[in-house]
């Protein structure tokens, strides 16, 4: 009897076009995760009939909700998607995100693996992402469990929605860890830190309804934003601020460390703008250190017009070639003694080319300087070459003969 193990088993999440109904040809991003527990759940339907032999006569289930917990860690890059829809934003602006009002759904699909080689497909579909648990701590990964909620799950399949869309590119993202961030307040760096936990939590819910089991959509409510922060005690500033209600700014910058040669760091930073003290502890436990724990809320800033701001680094570049598309060309007056220009044409590459010239006249180069973008214009037939280069290599691209009379 073949048996199920986590080992060979993997979560794809696709978004949807239309709530609550997977793509025809859903595109997978595979999610890498530490547990999950998205279930098919019901409640029990009793009856209160009293039975004269103290027994249940009546059972049946109720309504189902397809709900639960997905445990990761905190990925560059791969959960840019996530990041949106638990923001409800449109979209990334850029690389910033903040708190809107556009909902994005997404159809999860739970791979079971088996030591036989087979596997077992489950769909969830109408899944949101509900809220979103970070923690950040000493000599540590940093952790997110995901809560999402849907509307309806598949019965298991043999086969899945669409295995050949997986994108496993997040199995080499390395992920952020503690090392490598920095935690502000105020805009100053806490050299004191020692630890977070910050929660986004939308507080989805299923509207249930007469005639189906199923909820009939998924609402959100008011985006709810608090968390916990730790520090060694060293001076009473952030105290002092709680106890005059003074309202703050707090800065989480996430680092990967750019662990791999020839690549950038990539980064992610989390903004609170209008911050809330809610509470302050500092108790006085051992002979060891004095840490201070503070809880807080975000509030809505009319500054940023957001409760949050999520900024991430520019994706990496993909090194490339310089290449040539439309070939360069010479404009000015075609006589003696006149100002040609040259136009560079059109050209990818990455990063993107510069360029250099070289003028020449009936296919050599004239006397003196011709290495600039312009050229004092001799008899005959005049061209330019312009070579571009970046770090990949350099590429030479000739305009067609301009006659100078």
């Amino acid at each position: 009897m073949a048996t199920g193990t986590g080992s060979f088993s993997k979560i794809g999440f696709a978004e949807e076009t239309v709530f609550g109904v997977p793509d025809a040809s859903p595109n997978f991003t595979v999610m890498p995760f530490t547990s999950f527990n998205v279930e098919y759940n019901t409640t029990v339907i009793t009856t209160p009939i009293i039975h004269g032999d103290r027994m249940q006569h009546f059972a049946r289930n109720g309504n189902v909700t397809v709900s639960g917990d997905i445990g990761s860690v905190l990925l560059p890059e791969v959960h840019d998607g996530l990041l949106k829809s638990l923001l409800l934003a449109d979209d990334w602006d850029g690389d910033e995100l903040k708190t809107g009002l556009v909902r994005t759904s997404y159809t999860l699909e739970k791979v079971v693996g088996k030591n036989d080689g087979t596997f077992h497909y489950y769909t969830y579909n109408g899944q949101v992402p509900k809220a979103l648990s970070i923690s950040v701590k000493p000599d540590d990964v940093v952790t997110a469990t995901w809560t999402f909620v849907g509307t309806s799950a598949e019965e298991v399949a043999e086969e899945s929605l669409d295995a050949d869309s997986y994108d496993d590119a997040g199995d080499d993202v390395q992920p952020f860890v503690h090392l490598d961030g920095t935690f502000s307040e105020a805009g100053v760096p806490l050299g004191n830190f020692t630890g977070i936990d910050l929660t986004i939590d939308n507080g989805y819910e299923g509207i249930p309804v007469i005639g189906s089991r199923y909820a009939r959509d998924v609402i959100p409510r008011q985006s709810t934003i608090t968390g916990v922060f730790t520090a060694t005690f060293e001076d009473p500033t952030i105290q002092s601020k709680f106890i005059s209600q003074t309202h703050t700014d707090l800065t989480l910058l996430l680092s990967d460390g750019a662990p791999n040669p020839g690549q950038p760091e990539r980064t992610l930073t989390i903004f609170l703008p209008n911050v809330h003290l809610d509470s302050y502890t500092a108790p006085i436990t051992d002979d060891f250190v004095i840490v201070q724990t503070f809880t807080f809320t975000a509030l809505y800033d009319s500054g940023t017009g957001s409760d949050i701001v999520i900024t991430r680094s520019a994706a990496p570049v993909t090194p490339a070639a310089p290449a040539n598309t439309v070939l360069p060309s010479i404009t000015g007056t075609p006589t003696v003694g006149s100002t040609l220009t040259a136009v560079t044409g059109t050209w990818t590459g990455a990063p993107a080319p510069t360029f250099t010239y070289l003028w020449k006249v009936d296919g050599a180069a004239p006397v003196g300087v011709a290495t600039n973008s312009t050229f004092v214009a001799e008899a005959g037939d005049v061209t330019v070459t312009v070579t571009g280069t970046n770090a990949t290599g350099a590429v030479n691209a000739t305009s067609a003969p301009t006659t100078v009379t």
